[in-house]
């Protein structure tokens, strides 16, 4: 029997193969709880605060003080993450090893792989909607202060190749479900409403605890869909019609082809299209601080190029001081609305890693287009493709975030949708007196009567309203940064003028999206370890994303440099000395990354890359089966 905690803190008591690879288990038990794609997920040890104070080495020197440690002689492999198998904390501040949890699950009578779901009053509920996490749940959270305390959370994670019995977790152990790998794929609203809300409730509790930074104006637009999703959970949703399968086939052609209907502003198709204006820009050096510079770029056939002025432009024999091929760039919106700032960060590959170009524009319009030319560039298209024409639409790009509402959802509104100040009612005729003190929002909703009253019941019940009311703790819906910053009242205020720009979703909605928002913040899919590079004095910081893995400062979190997966050749491990090598593309001496981890066993940084590479991997067929022995491959470091 193991003690498993999903994504939305709550817990699951269910029977596992001890001896079966982890990697192989958590895939039985995603099944059995109909999680699609399992390979994003892996089984984590909790941390607690005091993990946080030390890096792994550090930590294992001091526990090797306080206790002895009985090394197990059960395998020769000892090359796998030791934090798991030499810390108790699997069983601190967890009843799942009292005596009497150890009693009650003695006699369930559940079979292998199925999984009981627990929560405060005992009933069983669909992983597609969360109840409101347990005191107990509540315990376990962990908020870092700092990037360094955040690389040291991924100190935790199971060794994929391994059994869960080779890594010291012992029956009735708790273990956390989380997403890993943060590449989602095909995540289908139809098919995936459990992979969603627990995606959901993963990134929900991610800007809660301040694991990944966000800006104050969308703290509250997570807030007021977080907000949104609370009211649509107990209203029913607008159901859809089942395509035919012809027609669904005929879409997903369309789709496929690059073609589409043409807009018909375009009369001269032989005419090359360009966009062209003056911007500001920044190339970004490491330890220099420059101020913006003021730039004419014209963007032309997947390309970027930037004079002085018009007169250099027109100029043919004028060369251009900036030149930046779109094609394979990343694209990082920088836009701040409230400061009036729109940025786009571009970051070009080349042999030496990665260099950047910060593009500043003027105004709203402005930014649209150009992140529009960036974007349909980066994917090697001109400007005469037509998905150009729909990225470029302001309402379409929506600021920075990749869905149409997001860029009315962070500007101010009006009046708030659920007006607290204006209510005048007697809370003693609607509540008991006990629940008096919870209520903060009374929300008055005009229905039909005829939809929910009898006939003979009308006359009476004509001017019926549904009263509903919504307990708002601005602590479960705002980082603790900004309740300090601005007082609990502030914060609800702003809530709730943000709900009126998200209050017309639907609950799916309403959770893509958060999703879409969260996977739009820069340090989205940022996986932190504390390293130090071969040569190096100084601890940085080693960033793996989902296509590139970055050197990173350690205080500021800044970008030094990035090498992407296609540049990487191959990369080694010293499993004795914990030192890792990267091998680029050229080969040469110089081109090799060498470092050490710090913040973890390097093994758990060999299967990030690993699983990273994996997850591209992936074919388009939606019928494809789980490769476990390629995922091994990559991943395992033994041969």
């Amino acid at each position: 029997m193991l003690r498993v905690q999903l994504p939305d803190l709550r817990y699951t008591d269910c029977r596992v193969d001890f001896s079966a690879k982890s990697f192989t288990a958590m895939v039985t038990l995603c099944r059995e709880l109909e999680i699609r794609h399992p390979e994003e997920l892996s089984f984590i040890k909790g941390v607690e605060s005091d993990h946080l104070k030390y890096n792994y080495g550090t930590l294992k020197k001091e526990e090797i003080k306080t206790r002895r440690i009985t090394v197990a002689t059960m395998s020769p492999r000892q090359d796998t993450n030791t934090f798991i198998s030499n810390s108790e904390t699997l069983r601190r501040k967890s009843t799942s090893a009292s005596p009497m949890h150890r009693k009650i699950s003695n006699r369930s009578t559940l079979s292998i792989g199925t999984p009981k779901l627990n929560n405060r009053s005992g009933s069983c509920l669909s992983l597609a909607m969360s109840p409101p996490p347990t005191d107990e749940a509540k315990e376990t959270i962990v908020k870092p202060k700092t990037l360094v305390e955040r690389a040291r959370m991924n100190v935790g994670w199971l060794d994929s190749s391994l059994s869960i019995m080779e890594q010291g977790v012992a029956e009735f152990d708790t273990l956390l479900l989380r997403y890993k790998y943060y590449s989602f794929y095909d995540l289908n609203p139809k098919e995936d409403p459990v992979r969603i809300n627990l995606i959901y409730e993963q990134a929900k509790w991610q800007i809660l605890n301040e694991e990944i930074d966000c800006t104050e104006e969308e703290q509250y637009l997570f807030s007021a869909l977080q907000l949104q999703v609370g009211l649509q959970v107990n209203v029913p949703q607008p159901t859809e019609e089942d395509e035919d399968d012809v027609e669904s086939a005929l879409n997903e052609l369309q789709i496929s082809l690059d073609g589409g209907c043409q807009p018909s502003d375009h009369t001269d198709v032989t005419s090359v299209p360009q966009l062209a204006g003056f911007l500001k820009y920044i190339k970004p050096r490491r330890f220099t601080l420059k101020g913006l510079k003021t730039c004419y770029f014209v963007c032309r056939d997947c390309q970027i190029q930037g004079w002085k002025n018009i007169q250099d432009y027109q100029d043919y024999g004028q060369e251009p001081s900036i030149s930046v091929h779109l094609k394979g760039c990343e694209v990082v919106p920088d836009v701040n609305i409230q400061q009036c700032r729109y940025g786009i960060k571009l970051s070009v590959p080349s042999t030496d890693g990665m260099s950047d170009l910060w593009l500043r524009c003027e105004n709203e319009s402005q930014y649209a287009q150009w992140m529009g030319a960036c974007r349909v560039g980066a994917k090697g298209k001109t400007l005469a493709d037509a998905s150009y024409d729909q990225l470029s639409i302001p309402k379409h790009e929506v600021g920075y975030q990749l869905d149409s509402y997001f860029y009315q959802m962070q500007h101010h509104a009006h009046l708030p949708a659920i007006n607290r100040n204006k209510l005048d009612i007697d809370v003693e005729n609607y509540v008991a007196r006990r629940s008096e003190a919870k209520i903060n929002i009374i929300l008055f909703i005009d229905i039909d009567v005829e939809d929910y009253v009898a006939r003979r019941f009308k006359r009476s019940a004509a001017k019926i309203n549904i009263i509903l009311f919504i307990d708002i703790d601005v602590e479960d819906y705002v980082a603790r940064r900004f309740i300090k910053k601005r007082g609990k009242n502030k914060c609800r205020s702003r809530i709730l003028e943000a709900h009126s720009n998200v209050k017309d979703l639907n609950l799916i909605e309403s959770k893509m999206n958060f999703i879409k928002a969260w996977q739009s913040l820069p340090e989205y899919g940022v996986s932190l370890f504390v390293v130090k590079f071969h040569g190096e004095r100084r601890e940085e910081l080693l960033g793996i994303s989902f296509n590139r893995i970055s050197r990173m400062n350690l205080l500021s979190g800044d970008y030094l440099t990035s090498w992407r997966y296609s540049t990487i050749k191959a990369w080694n491990v010293n499993w004795e000395t914990g030192y890792m090598m990267i091998q680029l593309g050229g080969g040469a001496g110089e081109d090799n990354i060498i470092f050490q981890c710090l913040s973890a066993d390097c093994k758990v940084v060999h299967e990030f890359i690993g699983g990273y590479i994996f997850m591209s991997m992936r074919s388009k067929e939606s019928n494809q089966a789980l490769n476990t022995e390629l995922f091994h491959k990559l991943t395992g470091g033994w041969n």
